[in-house]
């Protein structure tokens, strides 16, 4: 029982930290809190309370064994419906709520505690049946794909260990056959290595155990046509293409031949990449192309500056190459997703104080790119949302939120991981990591450059 015990609460405390403000998920936690504490209570009651003829004890083990007797049974159907998405109306909820109530006066916790299993399968047993209906039903009408499989997930760990629980706690012991119970243990073990699995390989109510977040997979299905891809990317373009016009008509030729040089330079880059990413692009499909090909990753980099530069003539930007690599992927799309975060860590600072801090290395079977800046932050409660699509921080026209989004997708698709750490006037990290299987050759090196704007 304290296997049993340790890994309900383990597996609470994992549904409740990944996301908190998620109700399903404080739902689900509660839930294997609960149920946990019935095998805390069996510890209490068979491995002390017998050497410890204590009523405090006493207490404590009949609170535990109600809580998972009368509450957990109530938790499991508001779970269910908050999974369907329908509890939304707290009147029902307290409707449902009445029995567990009725429970609680019929049979106190002291002196004595004995509930009757017959009056307690009532209606715990349509209890349990209808919750799990419910999520069979919640699975067959999902239609998108990601959200449905996650939904299979929910059932694979859930209807196996509740509907045992329902049977041996209640309806076996209604009719005298005791201690059938104890076989909790097996079932719940299942259900916890299950949830691990899944944890791991693909994401269960929020939990990545691998630092990816499930809500960014389900939302990412949904999110971006080519379309609105396309159009983002067009903006940001045009946005430097109309900055660069603007500054060779202030300009005059014969005074600055070489300002004109490299402005229509870039304006010619900037000009073809877009073209490039609306070629990669397909209209109808709502997907994006990828061609793979070899290239050095230092170089989509420096591309990006450069691309860049007009943003960053006043930041001091440093750069730490530890490694430099030859990688296999898109590098139109990859490149486009560092100028995405480029471009977010220039919005963010102070431009007469801003710091870009750009480091490219290798650890743990992953290469990393990482981009810092010493900007305004992200609100911790924001940090959740950020790569949701059409979701974006900042409140100025022409930020469709977007970027993020894209460049998730794009890291996604080659197999990698974006991860963010952010804190309120203190700046943001965006890490953009990548397997080590696309490595193609690799050089260990170290350097350090730290300079003003990525040209001088």
């Amino acid at each position: 029982m304290l296997l049993l015990w340790f890994a309900l609460w383990v597996m609470a405390a994992l549904l409740y930290f990944s996301d908190r403000h998620n109700e399903k998920n404080r739902w689900g936690s509660l839930l294997s809190f609960l149920c946990g504490c019935g095998g805390l209570g069996v510890v209490v009651h068979e491995d002390i309370y017998r050497y410890f003829q204590s009523p405090y004890l006493y207490f404590f083990y009949t609170l535990l064994s109600s809580l998972a007797y009368f509450v957990s049974p109530y938790v499991l159907m508001i779970f269910s419906i908050v999974e369907y998405g329908f509890a939304h109306r707290k009147i029902f909820k307290f409707i449902l709520l009445l029995p567990v109530l009725i429970m609680y006066i019929i049979y106190p916790l002291y002196p004595k505690y004995q509930p009757d299993y017959a009056v307690l399968s009532v209606w715990v047993v349509p209890y349990v049946l209808s919750a799990n209906m419910i999520l069979i039903y919640s699975y067959w009408k999902e239609k998108n794909f990601i959200v449905k499989r996650q939904k299979i997930y929910i059932i694979l760990v859930i209807l196996p260990t509740t509907f045992f629980a329902m049977s041996a706690n209640y309806i076996f012991q209604s009719i005298g056959i005791d201690r059938l119970w104890e076989f909790n243990v097996l079932t719940i073990s299942i259900g916890f290595i299950t949830f691990l699995y899944f944890s791991l390989r693909f994401g269960f109510l929020g939990v990545r155990l691998r630092l990816e977040r499930q809500r960014f997979d389900i939302s990412i299905k949904a999110a971006s046509s080519g379309t609105a891809i396309l159009n983002h990317t067009i903006k940001n373009e045009l946005g430097k293409i109309n900055l660069l016009a603007n500054e060779l008509i202030r300009c005059e030729y014969p005074e600055a031949p070489e300002i004109y040089r490299r402005n229509m330079d870039l304006i010619q880059q900037s000009s073809q990449h877009v073209l490039e990413i609306a070629k990669r692009i397909h209209y109808r499909l709502n997907v994006m192309e990828f061609k793979e090909s070899v290239f050095r990753l230092i170089d989509i980099i420096e591309n990006s500056l450069n691309l860049l530069s007009h943003g960053l003539e006043s930041v001091q930007i440093e750069k730490q190459y530890n490694t430099d690599l030859l990688i296999l992927g898109d590098p139109v799309h990859l490149q486009e997703t560092i100028i995405n975060c480029i471009k977010n860590a220039i919005e963010a600072m102070d431009r007469k104080n801003g710091k870009l801090i750009l480091k490219l290395y290798e650890a743990r079977k992953q290469v990393y790119i990482e981009i810092t800046d010493n900007g305004k932050g992200i609100e911790t409660e924001k940090i959740p949302y950020v790569l949701d699509p059409f979701y974006s921080t900042k409140l100025t026209d022409g930020n469709y939120g977007l970027g993020l989004t894209y460049c998730y997708s794009v890291i996604q698709k080659h197999g990698g991981v974006l991860t963010l750490r952010s804190k309120i006037n203190q700046g943001t990290t965006v890490t953009l990591s990548l397997p080590t299987k696309r490595v193609q050759s690799s050089k260990t090196q170290s350097t350090t450059e730290v300079s003003y704007g990525p040209l001088d």
